[in-house]
């Protein structure tokens, strides 16, 4: 995994834009998610709001929309930490 204040930077970034999930407006025919890189951020490890649970806890409040947006590495990783499991134990949750 690749690391470095900049990398830092950017997913604290990435996770307080997740936090902004869905994108709507009055005039809006329709409704959508923007999620990304649940992989590093789920889990027993991240079971915080600030992490994808939060994302998982706002869909589940707001609804998911119409369609979801998942730009950055949705791929899944070979092995843990931030294995498939992690991300199904947070969605499970």
């Amino acid at each position: 995994m690749r690391t470095g204040p900049a990398l830092d930077l950017a997913a604290a970034t990435g996770l307080f834009v997740l936090g902004l999930l869905l994108a709507t407006s009055a005039t809006a025919d329709f409704r959508f998610s923007v999620a990304a890189d649940p992989r590093d951020f789920s889990g027993a490890d991240h079971d915080t709001v600030d992490y994808f649970r939060g994302v998982c806890e706002a869909m589940a409040a707001l609804g998911s929309g119409d369609f979801m947006v998942s730009p950055g590495d949705i791929d899944h990783p070979p092995e843990p930490p931030g294995s498939p499991a992690d991300v199904y134990w947070t969605i499970e949750k």
